[in-house]
């Protein structure tokens, strides 16, 4: 959204904003539109919603309106060569992280779970490939202690749209000189599966709170409480010797649930029992029959 409200207060012509179709959302699972299709058609501007992109008819209506330049920005579609092909100048895309590094639809979420003091943006110009196209600009990031996947998101949106801007502004002037990547160094950030976001009670207390982190707000690491599905979205830990079975509940308390892992305890802060919303741990206690030595698996 931050890019797309940057784009809209430059002077060049846009010819249109392309978004995903309207879809039921929320709790009621009301039809309702993208917040950029809202915020485009609040500056009355054209908006395209096709449901693929790459259909011939939509192919052809993006050829009918002949653009210089596009700008693609967490859109969630591959583009294929016949629409890449279209803009005289190629297709600019805003990508999460420092490129060649986490390639893919997760890199703010596989940054976080792997535990990297720094991510940043890049700007380049699209090809067939999974963001492996030649590097425009960069800008490095660092990631703050204690930093959830979602909100270090936001604040990448943020400098993402100035990096952007810059970008753009280069381009008009023909500054601009892309940079292919260094295949070698490339790391893999696909969309996070279930499985991924499992909790494994083994591993140290540092891969667990990252794994926390990266997955908040969605889809949340998990583990299971005598066999009901329970999310984590909040936890710190504490690295020292223990004689206790990783997963085990050590200590309860009527604010924190302290439990065993690979190098020491984890103190949950915030859960979301199945079928229920997010809640602080204290709220989850107070109805919880939980006792120590049950083991969350």
């Amino acid at each position: 959204m931050p890019s797309l409200t940057m784009i809209i207060r430059q002077e060049d012509e846009l010819l249109a904003v392309v978004t995903q179709p309207d879809r039921r959302r929320g709790r009621g699972q009301k039809v309702s539109s993208t917040p950029v299709a809202v915020e485009a058609e609040k500056a009355g501007l054209t908006v395209l919603k096709p449901k693929r992109v790459n259909d011939e008819y939509f192919v052809a209506t993006l050829r009918e309106m002949s653009p210089d330049l596009m700008v693609v920005v967490a859109y969630g579609q591959i583009l294929s060569h016949r629409v890449l092909d279209i803009p005289a100048a190629g297709c600019i895309n805003v990508h999460a992280s420092l490129l060649p590094k986490y390639r893919g639809a997760a890199p703010v979420e596989w940054a976080v779970i792997r535990g990297e003091k720094v991510t940043g943006v890049t700007t380049m110009l699209m090809n067939e490939g999974v963001d492996t196209g030649p590097i425009l600009m960069s800008r490095e990031v660092a990631i703050l202690p204690g930093e959830t996947a979602g909100q270090l998101s936001q604040r990448l949106s943020l400098i993402g749209a100035e990096v952007l801007q810059e970008t753009l502004e280069a381009w008009k002037r023909k500054t601009l000189r892309p940079r292919p990547q260094d295949t070698s160094a490339a790391v893999c950030a696909p969309s996070l599966r279930r499985e991924d976001a499992r909790i494994r009670w083994d591993r140290t207390g540092k891969e667990i709170v990252n794994l926390i982190r990266g997955t908040n707000p969605r889809p949340g690491a998990h583990t299971m409480l005598e066999g009901r599905l329970l999310k984590i979205f909040e936890a710190s830990f504490l690295q020292t010797k223990t004689s206790k079975p990783p997963g085990s509940i050590v200590q309860l308390s009527r604010t924190w649930l302290k439990v065993a892992c690979g190098d020491g305890y984890v103190y949950v802060k915030e859960v979301q029992p199945e079928n229920r919303r997010k809640m602080p741990v204290e709220a989850f206690l107070a109805g919880a029959r939980l006792k120590t030595g049950m083991v969350l698996e």
